[in-house]
């Protein structure tokens, strides 16, 4: 049952069935509803990712999100 129907059934009279409920205009369900429909998700719209560097044999930057270069020296950050 998802978070929007479960708001719903705890403001509705014991028997009454969440979906086949009709809100009144002036109805704190109403109101409830729109709130949950507005509000956030918990998920991560993101994924953190870490960029980091490495210099070559020519002291120029190689980007990775490797934490180790080919020799098997740690990567620095790329974030100030």
């Amino acid at each position: 049952m998802s978070l929007y129907v479960k708001c719903i059934a705890r403001r509705m009279p014991v028997g009454a069935h969440p979906l086949a409920h009709a809100a009144n205009e002036s109805s704190s369900i109403m109101y409830s509803a729109t709130l949950m429909q507005s509000m956030p998700s918990k998920a991560p719209s993101a994924v953190a990712m870490y960029l980091m560097y490495y210099e070559n044999a020519n002291g120029e930057r190689v980007y990775t999100m490797a934490k180790v270069d080919p020799d098997g020296n740690p990567t620095k950050s790329a974030h100030p």
